[in-house]
Parts: structure tokens; C-alpha cells; sequence
């Protein structure tokens, strides 16, 4: 009992770890994402810049001019930037699915296997809705759509008290009177 507790005592700091540096990761990518925005818009305004000395004036007013050159190597310097921070952002992502496959690694081992009746009613409920839009195909003189539906409905009613109160809106979905004098 005691080693048990000991055991999970240092998984769960292990785990405390692990979410820290996953935190820090997470931190690290916001930075990563806001200097390549920071570096697409420099782009942008450069490209900008370089179509406006394109188009002649129209105010008359003469507008500094950089060289093709200087823009030249303002954009490959922007580029190199771009390339380097996308591939610190490609390991920062490498780090963080490595990081999050070794915390569902560790608590796997504390969690109870997960079954169909831990799903909320609403999802069964869907889900036994789709029984309903498929097709069957029936002998003759029987709709197609009732021939096989009825026989499953029973045995999803029949598997447990659950499936019974999920699925019996279902049998009859719409009810026709004709009320005739």
C-alpha cells in the first residue's frame, strides 16, 4: 500500500513537471507565432512599398526610394528570419506532441478504461438516431425501412435499461390520427 502511494506520489509530481514544460511550450509557441506575424507584415509592406515605386506619382510629391537592391536584401534577410522561426516553431510542435504523448503515457495507468455507457445520453441518442436514416432492404408488401429497423430497435431496447430510455423515442417517431366524424 505504501509503494502504491509512494508510486503515485511521483507520477503525479512527474505529471506536474510535465505540464510545466508543456506550459512553457505553449509559451514559446505564442512568441514564435507573434514574431512571424511581426515578420509576414514586413513583408507585406515591403512587397507594398516595391509596387508604389511601380505605379508613378500621382501627388507630385516624390516619396523616398530605396534601391531594388536594398529591398532585394531586406526581403531575403526577411525570408531567412522566416525560415528559421518556422522550423523552431516545427520543433517546438515536435517537443510538444513529445511532451503530451509521454503525460497520456503516465496516466493512462491511474484512468479506468472508457466504455459506451460512460457517453452522455444526447451522443447515444444521436447515435441511435443514425439507425434510423438507414436503409434496409425488405420483402415485398413490408416498407423497406421497417423490415430490418424493428428487429434492431428490439435488441438495442433488450441490451440494457440505459439503451431502452435512449433509443424508445424512437419507435414511434410520428403518430397520424384522421379524426372523421
Amino acid at each position: 500500500m505504501a509503494s502504491s502511494i509512494k508510486t503515485r506520489a511521483n507520477f503525479s509530481s512527474e505529471l506536474d513537471d510535465l505540464y510545466k514544460q508543456l506550459t512553457e511550450l505553449e509559451a514559446k509557441d505564442c512568441r514564435i507565432k507573434r514574431k512571424m506575424g511581426y515578420i509576414h507584415l514586413k513583408q507585406m509592406i515591403l512587397a507594398r512599398n516595391c509596387r508604389q515605386q511601380v505605379q508613378p506619382e500621382r501627388s507630385g510629391t516624390p516619396k523616398k526610394s530605396t534601391s531594388r537592391k536594398e529591398q532585394a536584401t531586406e526581403l531575403g534577410d526577411l525570408q531567412a528570419a522566416h525560415e528559421k522561426w518556422t522550423s523552431r516553431k516545427v520543433e517546438v510542435d515536435r517537443k510538444r506532441s513529445l511532451v503530451r504523448l509521454h503525460i497520456n503515457t503516465l496516466s493512462r495507468l491511474f484512468l479506468r478504461p472508457l466504455n459506451i455507457l460512460d457517453l452522455p445520453d444526447e451522443i447515444l441518442m444521436q447515435t441511435f438516431g443514425y439507425l434510423k436514416e438507414s436503409e434496409y432492404r425488405a420483402p415485398h408488401g413490408i416498407e423497406p425501412r421497417r423490415a430490418g429497423y424493428f428487429a434492431d430497435m428490439k435488441s438495442i431496447r433488450l441490451t440494457c435499461q440505459r439503451f431502452c430510455n435512449t433509443s424508445s423515442h424512437l419507435l414511434i417517431p410520428t403518430i397520424r390520427v384522421n379524426m372523421r366524424p
